[in-house]
């Protein structure tokens, strides 16, 4: 059994505390190494921390500059220590050393400015990988639906050039009503950094796609965990959660739950995965999708042989962000909305030498 030890001194996401620690929006965070944690804010900026809490720096604002963003969505972090920022509004790769100086840039996006991105991965400092965006642009009357269910993915490098190298599952359709997202019980394409390249996971067969450097697929992995099927309870469970999220943010909760006129149409079972990273040894950590109801969530740690690792449990309110050198990173919400970086300590019960995941 694996247990996560809290190993963060000085919070770092405080509600009345040092500017530098309060946290608005945060998106993504890191563990960069020799002891200094990335985090990306408010959309806009990216903060260096050390591992006790205490702040180091602050880079990047809103703009269309060079070192600007119009939306600060992902962090990447390369062998050499330097970080890769994806701006997902304005479609660019931006890299950095970790004093904040730009180091280059290019673009990921194809000639048709409508081709949106869903989903990145950088495979080295020349190559992103990137999951294109099943929005079809034309009018739908259903809910829970994949706009379509075929979207490509592509690898984009410095010098301009945009190869596809497959297809894979469409996002699900995404309701936003209010300050909050409806959670979509349909199923969905995960990606993020492997050790070697990339690692996809498609939703409801738990299959996970392993890539290389050059965004070619190596192995296909079907974990043996099932995907859950979808009832009238499950639905029921999943509108009482939406109408509690309401009261909680001050919205009317009785009246009806989508808009008039549309039709609903639920998948026979629920995604398998929802989230998922890898270590630094090539271990995959995904989360199991939370079946509407429950208050934690288990995640699993898988390595490329297929073999499983550990399975624990965190709170709903919890995810994981990065795994890298012993440590875990995440970010945590309280119910106020308050969100906080967490930083633990992975206790495997064995010598970390016996953890090999590189073994595929």
């Amino acid at each position: 059994d694996w247990t996560l030890l809290d190993t963060l001194f000085e919070p770092i996401g405080t509600a009345g505390g040092a500017p530098t620690h309060a946290l608005y929006r945060a998106e993504d965070a890191l563990y960069l190494g020799s002891g200094i944690i990335a985090v990306a804010n408010s959309l806009e900026e990216i903060r260096l921390f050390r591992v006790d809490g205490s702040f180091v720096r602050a880079f990047g604002r809103q703009g269309e500059g060079p070192e600007e963003f119009g939306r600060l969505s992902r962090l990447f972090r390369l062998a050499d220590a330097t970080l890769f920022a994806i701006d997902g509004q304005r479609q660019r790769a931006i890299r950095f050393d970790t004093l904040g100086q730009a180091i280059s840039d290019f673009r990921l996006s194809r000639e048709h400015p409508r081709e949106g991105v869903s989903g990145y991965v950088v495979l080295g400092p020349n190559r992103v990988m990137t999951i294109g965006n099943s929005l079809n642009h034309m009018p739908v009357s259903t809910t829970q639906m994949l706009f379509r269910p075929q979207v490509p993915l592509l690898v984009f490098d410095s010098a301009g050039g945009a190869r596809e190298v497959g297809t894979v599952i469409g996002r699900p359709r995404v309701i936003k009503e209010g300050s909050f997202r409806n959670q979509p019980l349909g199923p969905t394409t995960l990606i993020a950094r492997w050790k070697k390249g990339a690692v996809l996971s498609f939703g409801t067969d738990a299959r996970l796609d392993f890539y290389d450097s050059d965004g070619a697929l190596v192995q296909v992995l079907e974990p043996p965990r099932v995907p859950v099927p979808v009832t009238g309870q499950t639905i029921s469970d999943w509108e009482t959660e939406i109408r509690d999220l309401r009261r909680d943010r001050g919205m009317p909760a009785d009246g009806p739950l989508y808009p008039s006129g549309w039709v609903l149409q639920f998948p026979d079972s629920l995604p398998v995965y929802d989230r998922i990273v890898t270590d630094d040894r090539g271990c995959v950590w995904a989360r199991v999708f939370r079946t509407p109801g429950e208050r934690r969530v288990l995640w699993d740690v898988i390595d490329p042989t297929n073999q499983s690792m550990a399975s624990f449990s965190l709170p709903s309110n919890t995810i994981i962000t990065d795994v890298n050198d012993g440590l875990v990173v995440g970010i945590g919400t309280d119910e106020l909305g308050v969100q906080r970086i967490i930083l633990f300590e992975v206790d495997t019960g064995v010598d970390s030498s016996d953890l090999d995941c590189d073994a595929g």
